[in-house]
This record gives structure tokens, C-alpha cells and sequence, in this order.
């Protein structure tokens, strides 16, 4: 065989041995190797890029979740100040009943209110103390800022009382100052009525009303309210003269009952 035609053969022989030997000392010949370092930068690069999208909107749920927890601390807070102020309050009418039992003589017991009438038109009042308790019919029903009205039926452990207000009620009142004698009856609404006031009679407007105790229903010196308004007609022989009872009926939660 001649040299030239040996040549090729040798030379392919040579480049087999030279890859054989480069492959044993560096590894496989990986064709796309070379491709590895841009890959792996524009994976770094996505990857910030979705990081840097997501990142507000992670924030903005960390900020929502916060306003929950801090809007849920805060009604947490309200309830407890309410439920502080409502202990507040009690204690301070049960500190005024307790006043009132000890000026008032004729004490009977205190009571809660228990219930109200069928409607918001009713001006019956359910207290939860009754006969057991020495209630009984007609004793009147007060509070530390003036007369509520009477008691009208009673059962063991109850009684309905007739608030001043109803159109049913009325009691011998006088006026504080003059102590001009009058008839207080009830509208049926929020307010009273002096019946019977002569045109001539001067009853002022702001002047306040007590029992008189007269009537052999209700104790002496009860503060009952004050004239809210006084109209004179020309055409009725009797002046028309409103009163504001000193307890609202519609905040009424304890009373005491006194004896005559």
C-alpha cells in the first residue's frame, strides 16, 4: 500500500486518539454546552422580572390583612368600651335607688322592668316583682328623678304598672311654688295634661309639679314634671297647659315601688 494512501487512514487514526484523550480528561462533549450560560442569565432575569411583579401584590395583601386584623381588634376594643359604659351607667342608677331607699320611708322594694305593653302605643310597664315581694294594687311606682306611675295589677312574682303618661291616669298634683292644686292626667302620648285650669288661673310655663297627696293614692312631694307649654283660648273656658314628666317612660330599666 503507498504512503499516500496510508495518509488519510493515519490521520483519522491520529484524530480518534486526540478525541479519546481530550473526552477521558475534560468529560462528554456536550454540543449545546456553549448555549448553558445565556439560559441560566435569562432564567435569572425572568425570574426578577416576576418578582418584581408580584412584590406589590404580595404587599397589597399583607396590607389588607392587616386593615381585617386591625379592623377586628377595633370592634373588639368598642364592644369592651360599651359593655363598660353600660356597667357604668348601671351602677350609677343602682347607686340612686339606693339613695332613694335610704331618704325614702315608705320603700317597698326595687324592681327591673321585665316587659312593655303589646305596642309602642302602650303605656303599661311589666315589672319583674310582685305580691310575694309586698306589692300591691294602686302603691305608686317611682325613681330618683320623679313619679312613673302606679300599680294596677299584680301577681306573685309580677306586676303591671300604669305609667303617668296613659290617658287612664291621673293624679292630685300642686304647683311647687304656688302650691295651687290641680288634676294631672295622662295623653295617651309622651306628654301630661293639667285638666281643668281655670282662664283666670296663672300657671307659668317651666313651674314644676308634685304630688299633692291629696288624691289618698299617691305619697306627698313626689316630683312629677314641669308646664311645657300653656295655651289660653278664647273660646274655652279652660286654659290648655302641657307637661314634661321628669322620668321618660321610654328609658325606664329599674323602679322602686313606694307605700302610701
Amino acid at each position: 500500500m503507498s504512503i499516500r494512501r496510508l495518509l488519510p487512514l493515519l490521520l483519522l487514526l491520529l484524530f480518534s486518539l486526540t478525541l479519546m484523550t481530550y473526552q477521558s480528561n475534560k468529560g462528554i462533549i456536550a454540543p449545546l454546552r456553549f448555549l448553558g450560560n445565556p439560559l441560566n442569565s435569562l432564567n435569572g432575569v425572568l425570574h426578577s422580572l416576576s418578582d418584581s411583579l408580584s412584590a406589590p401584590f404580595r404587599k397589597i395583601m399583607l396590607r389588607d390583612e392587616d386593615n381585617r386584623r386591625l379592623r377586628a381588634e377595633i370592634q373588639r376594643l368598642v364592644t369592651e368600651q360599651q359593655k363598660y359604659r353600660d356597667l357604668f351607667f348601671e351602677n350609677k342608677r343602682l347607686r340612686e335607688l339606693l339613695d332613694l331607699r335610704e331618704k325614702e320611708k315608705r320603700y317597698v322594694t326595687a324592681a327591673r322592668i321585665v316587659s312593655r305593653g303589646p305596642d309602642r302605643w302602650s303605656n303599661v310597664l311589666v315589672i319583674g316583682k310582685g305580691a310575694r315581694d309586698g306589692i300591691a294594687r294602686d302603691m305608686a311606682v317611682v325613681t330618683p328623678a320623679g313619679l312613673v306611675g302606679k300599680v294596677t295589677l299584680v301577681a306573685d312574682d309580677s306586676a303591671y304598672v300604669l305609667l303617668l303618661t296613659d290617658s287612664n291616669f291621673s293624679a292630685s298634683v300642686r304647683v311647687q311654688e304656688t302650691r295651687k292644686e290641680v288634676i294631672l292626667s295622662g295623653t295617651g302620648g309622651a306628654r301630661c295634661t293639667l285638666k281643668y285650669v281655670p282662664q283666670e288661673e296663672e300657671i307659668k310655663q317651666g313651674e314644676v309639679l308634685v304630688t299633692s297627696g291629696l288624691d289618698e293614692l299617691f305619697p306627698r312631694e313626689i316630683p312629677v314634671g314641669f308646664v311645657s307649654r300653656v295655651s289660653k283660648k278664647s273660646t274655652s273656658i279652660f286654659q290648655e297647659i302641657e307637661v314634661t314628666p321628669f322620668q321618660d317612660p321610654a328609658k325606664l330599666d329599674e323602679v322602686v315601688v313606694v307605700r302610701r
